[in-house]
């Protein structure tokens, strides 16, 4: 028999406002689609039990979301350009990183990536030489 307890909650990852280079983790409530992955298939194709800790009226709230938010559009993005940059090796086939992560298929929002790419560049944790890769789309 399988059992699955859920809470109905996730820790978030959040963006300081007052320090763009710090993020929290903050709990949320899950959407409820993620509500009803957690089963899995507990309960649905084999035998098992789900406890939910929450109330129906809890989760037909508006604190549990009708979809989740890619996490691409929440966090800050300094951390996936490094990312990408080390991954790449030197072999970037796009004309910048910005026209990469408009080509997602959840594109995050532009006003972010800015604010990243400045961070990155200000506090010279990228080099000079890779500055037309991430600003060329830019400006």
């Amino acid at each position: 028999m399988n059992v699955v307890i859920d809470l109905g909650t996730f820790n978030e990852e959040q963006n300081d406002s007052a320090e763009f280079a710090r993020t929290t983790l903050k709990m949320s409530w899950v959407s409820k689609p993620s509500a009803k992955q957690r089963a899995g298939r507990t309960g649905r194709v084999r035998n098992g039990t789900v406890y939910r800790l929450y109330t129906r009226e809890l989760h037909d709230s508006a604190l549990f979301a009708d979809r989740n938010e890619p996490s691409i559009r929440c966090k800050p993005l300094h951390d996936v350009v490094v990312r990408v940059l080390g991954c790449l090796g030197g072999y970037f086939t796009y004309p910048s990183i910005v026209a990469l992560l408009e080509d997602l298929i959840e594109a995050p929002r532009m006003d972010r990536l800015q604010k990243s790419l400045d961070y990155l560049l200000n506090g010279r944790i990228v080099r000079d030489s890779i500055i037309g890769y991430l600003y060329l789309s830019l400006y």
